[in-house]
């Protein structure tokens, strides 16, 4: 587990204001996420918004999808934008990093065969209203 966080710590992210880009400086409940994807076999994570957890998530794709061959991931969020935000997050680090990913907005892939997918938890009902996601 101190890997995956000594290996997070290297990855940059845009920082508070939006001026550039700081060291990902992982906070406790951060961390006490990624212990638990180490040591559970599931995981439900009920949390507050702006905590850093989607970002620690990303990051652990990451990890896992340059760990492990052909591992088909995927990042879902409340709304497309967000979610594609997330594969954007990987796909910058990934780059940074110097690997390769081909791929879309809404899907990347490794030269190792591992995919992360973009995906919206948003559905709509007939008439085109949202009946899941955020505030539903």
């Amino acid at each position: 587990m101190h890997a995956a966080i000594a290996f997070m710590s290297g990855l940059e992210v845009q920082d508070k204001v939006g001026t550039g880009m700081v060291p990902l400086d992982l906070n406790d409940e951060q961390r006490e996420v990624i212990q638990a994807l180490y040591t559970l076999s599931y995981l439900v994570v009920l949390k507050a918004r702006q905590v850093g957890i989607s970002t620690s998530i990303a990051a652990f794709v990451l990890l896992c999808c340059i760990s492990c061959d052909n591992l088909p991931c995927v990042v879902v969020s409340n709304d497309w934008d967000s979610a594609r935000g997330l594969l954007k997050k990987i796909r910058t680090w990934a780059v940074a990093l110097g690997i390769r990913v081909e791929g879309t907005t809404e899907s990347i892939s490794f030269s190792n065969g591992s995919i992360v997918d973009a995906k919206s938890a948003t559905s709509t009902t007939e008439a085109g209203t949202p009946k899941l996601g955020k505030s539903r």
